[in-house]
């Protein structure tokens, strides 16, 4: 493993990256918003407030998506070795007003997740990296491509390397 330190140049230039990333991203949103109605038509039809390109049809929402998780960690996880805490994530889809919650989350190389409460069923997919799940005495370790079932207790996360994790929680309703 090569461990990169950046100058404050780089780091500056690594900031603006991810301004550039997170706007893009905010663009995209909102492309992909459907659009709101004015009202109906006389037929009864809703009419759109506006037409934009590269929205759906107004009948149909958009429905799909598709992100790439491998580019999102590489992102994350640069952002994590540049942070003081070592740590960074995005939610990837749903958020807090969602039943279900994705969200790739970095951590370098012995940072941790303290122990917390699960708030709901939950996994956690190595993406990258080697971590180890704990909980009630008993741990689990995880490398790329595995997939941990989060108990339905106290637990925290710790990277045993840089690692990066995609945690997804369905909240209990």
């Amino acid at each position: 493993m090569v461990r990169v330190q950046l100058t404050e140049q780089g780091e500056q230039a690594l900031a603006h990256l991810s301004a550039l990333h997170r706007d893009e991203l905010r663009r995209l949103d909102t492309a992909l918003t459907p659009p709101t109605w004015d009202g109906e038509l006389a037929n009864g039809t809703p009419t759109p407030r506006a037409a934009t390109s590269g929205h759906p049809s107004p009948q149909k929402k958009a429905d799909m998506l598709k992100s790439s998780l491998t580019a999102l960690a590489r992102q994350q996880l640069a952002l994590a070795k540049a942070a003081s805490s070592g740590r960074s994530a995005s939610t990837v889809f749903g958020g807090h007003e969602n039943i279900m919650r994705q969200t790739v989350i970095a951590l370098t190389a012995g940072q941790r997740l303290s122990e917390h409460e699960n708030p709901g069923e939950a996994t956690v997919h190595v993406l990258q990296g080697r971590v180890r799940l704990g909980s009630a005495g008993e741990v689990w370790e995880g490398s790329p491509g595995d997939l941990l079932i989060v108990p339905d207790r106290r637990h925290d996360l710790e990277a045993l390397e840089d690692a990066v994790v995609l945690l997804t929680v369905a909240k209990r309703t």
